[in-house]
C-alpha cells in the first residue's frame, strides 16, 4: 500500500502542474488580447488640439529659416559681386554650394532626429546657423563668403525636414496637409530656385531697379481632399487614433489637384522668361513670379505631406532624402542658368525649364495609377 501511495503522489502533482500551466497560459492569452485591444484604443497623440497647433506653429517658425536664408540672399548677389570684386557667376557658385550642402546635411540631421529626438537636433542646427550668420556679417573675402554660406546651409536646411518629423509625431494622416513623389517636388523646387536667382539680377539689369527695390519684390485643401477620397472609398477618418492607410489610395487623395497646379506653374515659368526677354513692364514678370511661387509652394507641400504619409516611422529621414534630391537639382539649375541664358537667351532658357515642369505629368499619372505597388 505504501509503495502504491508513493507512486500515485507524483502522478497527482504532475496533473496539478498541468492544470496550473493551462491556467497561466489562459491568463497570458487574455492579457495579450487586452493589450491588443488597448493598443487599438490608444490615442495617436496625447496632445490636445491647442497644443498641436502651438507645436506646429513652433516647428513652422523654425522651418521658415530654411527658405529665408536662401531667398534673402538673392537681392544681395550683385552688390556682393561688386564689393568682393568677383563675377556674378562666382556669386552664383555660392548659391550652388549652399544648395548642395542643403541637400546633404539633412540626410544626417534627419536620421539623428529620428533616433535621438527632435530637440537636440534643433539646438545643433540653430547654433550652426547663428554662428554662420555672425561670420557672414563680418566677412570681407570671397572664400570666407563661400565657406560660411555652406555652414549656414548646414544649419538652416535641416529645420525643414525636422519640421515634417514633428508634424508626423503629433498629427494623424487625416490632419496632415516612393520616389516618384520625391521627383515631382524636386523638379519644381529646382526651377523655383532658378527663378529666384534670375529675378534678383535681371530686375537690376533690365528694369534698372535699385538693390532695395529688387529685394521687395494649401493645408486645409489637402486635408479636405483626403477626407473626400476617404468618404468615397468608405474609409473612416479617425483624428484621434490615426488611420490605417495600408489599403487606402493615399496618393490619389494627395495628388487630386496637382494637374491644375502644374499647368499654372508651367505657364507662369514660360511667361516669366519671355516677359524678361521682351522687356515688358515689370508688373508682368512679377505677376508670373507670383503665380509660380503660389503653385510651386503648393506642390512642395503636397509632395512633402505624401512622403510623410508613406514613411510615418521615418518621416524626418524621408524628408531629408527628398531634400537631398531637390537641392542637388536646384544647384544644377542655378549653376546652368547663366550658361543657358548666354547661349540661347532668357526666353528659350525658361522654355526648357517649363518643359521640365510639364514633364512631371507622366510621373504623376503613373504614381496615381500604380499607387504603392
Amino acid at each position: 500500500m505504501d509503495s502504491g501511495t508513493r507512486t500515485d503522489v507524483p502522478k497527482e502533482s504532475s496533473k496539478v502542474d498541468e492544470i496550473l500551466q493551462i491556467a497561466i497560459s489562459d491568463e497570458e492569452a487574455q492579457e495579450t488580447i487586452l493589450e491588443k485591444n488597448a493598443a487599438k484604443e490608444q490615442l495617436f497623440s496625447i496632445f490636445s488640439k491647442r497644443e498641436k497647433r502651438l507645436i506646429s506653429y513652433a516647428a513652422s517658425f523654425a522651418a521658415m529659416f530654411s527658405g529665408l536664408s536662401g531667398f534673402i540672399y538673392y537681392p544681395a548677389m550683385v552688390p556682393l559681386a561688386m564689393d568682393l570684386s568677383v563675377s556674378v557667376q562666382l556669386i552664383n557658385l555660392t548659391v550652388t554650394s549652399y544648395l548642395i550642402v542643403a541637400g546633404i546635411a539633412p540626410s544626417f540631421m534627419g536620421d539623428i532626429a529620428d533616433q535621438t529626438g527632435r530637440r537636440p537636433v534643433y539646438i545643433i542646427t540653430f547654433v550652426l546657423m547663428i554662428a554662420a550668420n555672425v561670420g557672414l556679417a563680418l566677412q570681407k573675402s570671397y572664400p570666407a563668403l563661400l565657406v560660411l554660406r555652406m555652414l549656414q546651409s548646414a544649419g538652416s536646411s535641416s529645420t525643414y525636414s525636422i519640421a515634417y518629423g514633428v508634424i508626423a509625431d503629433i498629427a494623424t494622416v487625416g490632419e496632415r496637409g516612393s520616389y516618384v513623389g520625391i521627383m515631382i517636388g524636386s523638379i519644381y523646387y529646382s526651377i523655383s530656385r532658378a527663378l529666384g536667382a534670375s529675378l534678383a539680377v535681371q530686375s537690376i539689369e533690365i528694369y534698372n531697379l535699385n538693390y532695395l527695390g529688387a529685394g521687395l519684390q494649401l493645408g486645409k485643401l489637402i486635408d479636405r481632399n483626403y477626407k473626400t477620397m476617404a468618404k468615397k472609398h468608405g474609409h473612416g477618418v479617425d483624428l484621434k487614433r490615426g488611420d490605417d492607410i495600408s489599403d487606402f489610395p493615399i496618393e490619389k487623395a494627395r495628388l487630386q489637384w496637382v494637374y491644375y497646379l502644374i499647368s499654372i506653374s508651367t505657364g507662369g515659368t514660360l511667361g516669366y522668361g519671355w516677359s524678361l526677354c521682351a522687356r515688358t513692364h515689370i508688373a508682368v514678370p512679377l505677376l508670373m513670379q507670383f503665380l509660380t511661387g503660389l503653385t510651386m509652394t503648393s506642390i512642395f507641400t503636397i509632395c512633402g505631406t505624401l512622403l510623410t504619409d508613406l514613411n510615418p516611422q521615418r518621416s524626418a529621414t524621408a524628408q531629408a532624402a527628398y531634400n537631398l534630391v531637390r537641392c542637388i537639382g536646384a544647384g544644377g539649375a542655378v549653376a546652368a542658368l547663366d550658361a543657358i541664358e548666354n547661349a540661347i537667351g532668357l526666353g528659350w532658357c525658361f522654355t526648357i525649364y517649363s518643359a521640365l515642369l510639364l514633364g512631371v505629368i507622366p510621373l504623376v499619372f503613373l504614381f496615381k495609377a500604380k499607387g504603392m505597388k
